[in-house]
C-alpha cells in the first residue's frame, strides 16, 4: 500500500510536526511492512536532516514539489492514501482541494491550525484568505475526507469550521526515544522551548517573570528559541536588555535538550493557540511540569501542568508560587508526571497505530465513485451536446441579431422537440441495464442515424421551395443547424457508452471542441459575420459523425441481427414515455397561444420555461450520472437550495397578495409575472424531486420498467388537462399555479408507484 504524507516543510522551525511525520512513517512501516510511505514537501532544511541523521531517509522517502503544482493531481492519484499535515500553506490547501475534487481518500491532520488564534494570526488579509479556503474545503468536502484532532478543543473547531463527519481523536505520541535521566539535581531555572513568534506570548512570559522579581532572588528564565519573526525577536531582545537572569539561547535538541529539561524547575508554554504541544509531551516524559494556559486543552496531561490565566499578575503570582515548592515536593511532582506520561504513551501509541491502519485499510476497500471533477466533465459533455444551439440563440439575441436569433430559435425548438419525443429514455436504459447495454447502444445508434436521415429528407422535401418565405437567414445555416442538432442527438448515445465504460477521453474531446466552437461563434457574431456559423456547424457535425462511426465499426453487427428492421425500429413503452413527457409542454403552448392575449401568453411561456428548465436539466443532463453514482449534494449547496426555496415561497405569497387584490381592477403584468415565475420555481423543486425518485427507481431496479413507463404516460397526459381546467375554474390567476400543481401531480404518481411496488 502506497501512502503519501504532505506538509509544507521539514525543518527545525517545524520540529514538532516534522518529527511526528517521521515517526508516523517509521512506526507504521515497522508494524505493517506492506506500507510504503513517502513525504511530499515544498522545502526541506538540511540542518533538520543532519540533526536527526535522516540523510538516507531523505533520499528514499522525501519528494520535493517545488513548482510542480500542475503535476500534483497525477502524483496524488498514484497513492492509495494521502495524509495531509497542516492546512494553510499552498501545498496543503491545493492537496486538500485536489483530493476532494478527484475523490482521493485522505486524512486531514490540522495540528492546531484551525484554532481561532491560529486563523487570526498574520493580519486581516491572511485571515480572510484562510476563511475563503475553509469555505472552499467545506463546499468540496466529500466522504473521502477524514479528520484527525489532537484534543477535544480541536475537535470542536473542526466541527465549527469544516465538518460534522466523524472526527478521530488521536493524541500525539512522543515521536522519538528519550535518554531520560531523572536523577539530575534541580536548578532554579524556568525554561521555554519553541519558536520566537507573537503567537507564543514571549513578551507576556518575560514581563510576568520580571514582575515576580524572582530574578533578584537568583532565579533564571532561559528561552531556547527558533527565530520565526525578526521584528518580534528584536522587541523581545529589548525587553530583556540589562537583565542578566533572562537569556535568549540557541535552540537545542536531542540529549542536550533532555538534560536541560531534567534539571530545570519548570517549563513555560503560554501560547495564544496550541494543541498538545510537543514541548508539553517532551517535558512530561522528563517529569518537568509546565505552566500552561487554562483555556487550552491538555488532554490527559493535566497532571503535568500548572494552569494559569493569561494575565500578567496571575502569571507572576504563579511564578512565585512554583518557586516556593520544596525540593522534595518537586521530586514527587517529577515522579507523578513521569508515571502519568508512561500510561498516556501506551494508550496514545495504540490509538495511533489502530486509527491509521484502519484508515489505510479502508482506502483499499472503499473505492470511490466519480470524483466531482469527473462528474463536472461528464455533465459538461451532455450540457454542450444538449444546449449548444440554445447558447447560440441567446448569444445572437444579446448581440441584437434578432432575425438570426428568431429563425434559429424556431429551427432549434422544432428539432429538439422532435428528438426528445423520439429519445425513448435511451440514456437511462443504457446506464441502468449494464447486461444489455451493448445491444441497446448499437440499436439506438442505428435508429437515430436512420431516423435523422429520414426526418431531414422529409423536412427539406416539404420546405425546399418555401424556406426563403419562412426564414430570413440563408438556407445553408438552416441546413447546418438542423444537421448539427440531429448529429448531437446521435452523439448522446456515444456519450452514454463512454460514460458507462468510464472513458473520459471522449468527454475531454467534446468539451474542448465545443469551447472552441463557442469562441469562434462569438468571434463571428461580434465581427458581424453570423453567416459563417454555417461552416462551424458543418465542421463540428463532421467531427462528431466521424467519432460515432469510428465507434460503430467496433461492434459485432452480426451478433444482434441488426439487418432485421423490426429490431432497430421497435417502439416500446419507453418511447411513449418520452413522448408523453414532452408533448404535454407542447400542448400547453398551443392552449396558451389560443386562450390568452399575447402579453399574458408571453409571460406564461417565459415562466413555465424557467420553471421546467431545472427538471429538464436534471432529467437529461445531471440526473442519470448523479443517481447512478449515488452522489450526495454537499451540505452547503443544500442550504443554498433551502434558502432559494424559502425566498421563492415568500415571493409567491407577496405577489399573490398584490395580484389577488388587483384582479378585480386591472391586472398588473409585472405582478402577474412575479407571481407566475415564483410559483413555477417552487414547482421546479418539486418536479426535480419527482424526477429523482423516478430515476432512482429505474437504477435500483426495485420495480418493473414498464410500470414506470406506464406511470410516465398517465402522468404526462394528466398534466395536459391541468392548465385548461384551472383556466376554466379560476381564470388567469389560477393558471399561474399550473406548473406547480403539475409538479405535485408528478410527485404523487411516482410516490404512489413506489408505495404500490
Amino acid at each position: 500500500m502506497k501512502v503519501l504524507h504532505v506538509t509544507n516543510e521539514v525543518s527545525k522551525k517545524n520540529f514538532s510536526i516534522s518529527s511526528l511525520i517521521i515517526f508516523f512513517i517509521n512506526t507504521l512501516e515497522k508494524v505493517y511492512p506492506d506500507i510504503n510511505s513517502q513525504l511530499l514537501i515544498s522545502n526541506v532544511e538540511n540542518d533538520f536532516i543532519k540533526l536527526n541523521n535522516l540523510e538516507k531517509f531523505e533520499e528514499k522517502k522525501i519528494i520535493k514539489l517545488k513548482f510542480l503544482f500542475l503535476k500534483l493531481p497525477r502524483l496524488l492519484k498514484n497513492y492509495d492514501f494521502v495524509h495531509i499535515h497542516g492546512i494553510w500553506a499552498p501545498i496543503q490547501i491545493i492537496s486538500i482541494l485536489y483530493c476532494c475534487i478527484f475523490r482521493i481518500r485522505f486524512v486531514l491532520h490540522p495540528h492546531g491550525m484551525l484554532l481561532d488564534e491560529a486563523i487570526s494570526s498574520g493580519g486581516y488579509f491572511k485571515k480572510t484568505l484562510k476563511k475563503i479556503c475553509l469555505v472552499l474545503i467545506k463546499i468540496f468536502q466529500v466522504e473521502t475526507i477524514n479528520f484527525i484532532s489532537i484534543t477535544n478543543q480541536e475537535t470542536t473547531e473542526i466541527k465549527n469550521y469544516i465538518s460534522k463527519n466523524e472526527i478521530k481523536l488521536v493524541p500525539n505520541p512522543l515521536p522519538f526515544e528519550l535518554d531520560n535521566n531523572l536523577n539530575l539535581p534541580f536548578e532554579k531555572t524556568f525554561v521555554y522551548f519553541g519558536r520566537i513568534h507573537p503567537i507564543k506570548n514571549l513578551n507576556l512570559i518575560i514581563n510576568s517573570f520580571v514582575e515576580s522579581e524572582l530574578d533578584k532572588k537568583g532565579w533564571k528564565l532561559d528561552i531556547y528559541g527558533i527565530k520565526d519573526d525578526d521584528e518580534y525577536f528584536l522587541n523581545i531582545k529589548k525587553l530583556i536588555y540589562n537583565n542578566n537572569k533572562i537569556s535568549i539561547k540557541e535552540p537545542i535538541f536531542g540529549k542536550e535538550k533532555q538534560d536541560i529539561m531534567s534539571k530545570s524547575w519548570c517549563n513555560i508554554l503560554l501560547s495564544k493557540s496550541e494543541v498538545l504541544s510537543l514541548s508539553l509531551i517532551e517535558s512530561s516524559a522528563l517529569g518537568l511540569p509546565t505552566i500552561y494556559p487554562k483555556e487550552l486543552d491538555t488532554g490527559d496531561y493535566k497532571v503535568s501542568t500548572f494552569p494559569v490565566n493569561k494575565d500578567k499578575n496571575a502569571i507572576s503570582e504563579k511564578f512565585i508560587e512554583i518557586s516556593k515548592i520544596l525540593n522534595e515536593e518537586r521530586k514527587d511532582i517529577q515522579e507523578n508526571i513521569y508515571e502519568n506520561f508512561l500510561k498516556i504513551q501506551n494508550k496514545s501509541k495504540n490509538i495511533f497505530i489502530e486509527t491509521f491502519i484502519d484508515f489505510y485499510n479502508k482506502s483499499n476497500t472503499d473505492k470511490s465513485g466519480k470524483s466531482l471533477f469527473e462528474y463536472l466533465i461528464l455533465s459538461s459533455g451532455y450540457i454542450f451536446n444538449f444546449f449548444v444551439t440554445s447558447f447560440l440563440v441567446v448569444l445572437l439575441a444579446l448581440t441584437k441579431n434578432y432575425s438570426y436569433a428568431a429563425d434559429l430559435g424556431i429551427i432549434a425548438s422544432f428539432w429538439i422537440t422532435i428528438t426528445q419525443i423520439l429519445s425513448g429514455n435511451r440514456r437511462i436504459l443504457i446506464l441502468s441495464d449494464i447486461i444489455n447495454s451493448e445491444e441497446i447502444i448499437l440499436k439506438s445508434t442505428l435508429f437515430r442515424i436512420f431516423t435523422s436521415l429520414f426526418l431531414l429528407i422529409i423536412f427539406f422535401n416539404i420546405f425546399k421551395n418555401n424556406l426563403v418565405n419562412y426564414f430570413e437567414i440563408n438556407q445553408f445555416l438552416i441546413i447546418s443547424t438542423s444537421v448539427l442538432i440531429l448529429v448531437q442527438w446521435v452523439n448522446e448515445i456515444l456519450l452514454s457508452k463512454k460514460e458507462l465504460e468510464n472513458k473520459l477521453t471522449y468527454f475531454y474531446k467534446i468539451f474542448f471542441s465545443y469551447v472552441l466552437y463557442l469562441i469562434l461563434v462569438s468571434y463571428f457574431i461580434f465581427t458581424k459575420k453570423p453567416h459563417y456559423i454555417s461552416y462551424l456547424n458543418t465542421v463540428l457535425s463532421i467531427f462528431i459523425t466521424l467519432n460515432v462511426f469510428n465507434d460503430l465499426i467496433s461492434f459485432n453487427l452480426k451478433k444482434f441481427e441488426i439487418w432485421k428492421i423490426n429490431n432497430i425500429f421497435k417502439f416500446d413503452l419507453s418511447y411513449f414515455s418520452s413522448f408523453s413527457l414532452t408533448i404535454s409542454g407542447f400542448i400547453w403552448r398551443i392552449i396558451v397561444f389560443n386562450s390568452f392575449e399575447k402579453s399574458l401568453a408571453g409571460i406564461l411561456y417565459a415562466c413555465f420555461s424557467v420553471g421546467s428548465f431545472p427538471g429538464t436539466f436534471f432529467n437529461n443532463i445531471l440526473g442519470p450520472t448523479y443517481v447512478k453514482n449515488k452522489m450526495q449534494i454537499n451540505i452547503v449547496i443544500r442550504y443554498l437550495f433551502g434558502i432559494l426555496l424559502v425566498i421563492t415561497i415568500l415571493s409567491s405569497l407577496f405577489y399573490l397578495n398584490k395580484t389577488y387584490f388587483n384582479e378585480y381592477q386591472t391586472l398588473v403584468e409585472s405582478d402577474y409575472f412575479g407571481l407566475t415565475i415564483s410559483l413555477s420555481l417552487i414547482g421546479s423543486f418539486v418536479m426535480v424531486n419527482a424526477l429523482y425518485k423516478r430515476q432512482k427507481m429505474i437504477f435500483e431496479k426495485k420495480m418493473r420498467l414498464n410500470n414506470i413507463f406506464y406511470t410516465d404516460i398517465i402522468s404526462g397526459f394528466s398534466i395536459i388537462l391541468i392548465l385548461p381546467l384551472l383556466n376554466f375554474i379560476g381564470g388567469t390567476i389560477f393558471v399561474s399555479f399550473s406548473y406547480l400543481i403539475a409538479s405535485f401531480i408528478s410527485l404523487a404518481f411516482y410516490n404512489t408507484l413506489n408505495f404500490i411496488e
